[in-house]
Parts: structure tokens; C-alpha cells; sequence
């Protein structure tokens, strides 16, 4: 294979990676705003929402912003900041 055609075959599984993310994304929005719809309790659709967002937020900067393709640890620090920003956010909702 020449250097122009792997170049090329990285780029297209780039790109259909892009569009699986992009995707996913449509579904989850739409996952959330189904619970706008449904009798949920108040609290339980405020937690899911927010993990939802969140699992967002993880997707676009894994993908659009290319983290995924940096060093380790900042893939780890981005993957943290994540996790207790949700935790924290979902925390204070229930005690409000």
C-alpha cells in the first residue's frame, strides 16, 4: 500500500468513527428528552439526565476534540473532571 492510501483508509475510519459519535449523541438527546414525556420522578429524571449529558460532554471531547488521541494522562484527567463534575452536579439536584 502506498503512503497515500493508508493516509486515505486512516481518514475514512476517522471519519466513520465521527459520524458513529455524532449518532450516538442524536440518540442520547433524544433518550433525554423522552423523559420529558414519561412519569418519572422528578429526581431520578434529573439524575439520568444529567449522566447522560455528561456521557455527552465525555463523547464530544473523546471524539471532536480529539483527547482520545492525546497522552494518557490528560485523557485520564478529562475522563475524571468528568466523572466528579457529574457527580458533584447530580449531588447538589438531590439535595435541593
Amino acid at each position: 500500500m502506498m503512503e497515500s492510501e493508508v493516509a486515505n483508509t486512516q481518514s475514512d475510519s476517522h471519519n466513520a468513527s465521527l459520524i458513529s459519535t455524532w449518532a450516538i449523541l442524536v440518540v442520547l438527546t433524544l433518550t433525554s428528552w423522552w423523559f420529558k414525556d414519561h412519569d418519572l420522578r422528578p429526581d431520578a429524571a434529573i439524575t439520568l439526565v444529567l449522566i447522560i449529558s455528561f456521557v455527552k460532554v465525555f463523547m464530544v471531547g473523546h471524539s471532536f476534540m480529539e483527547i482520545g488521541r492525546s497522552p494518557r494522562l490528560m485523557r485520564a484527567i478529562f475522563a475524571t473532571w468528568c466523572a466528579l463534575i457529574c457527580t458533584a452536579l447530580v449531588v447538589l439536584a438531590l439535595a435541593l
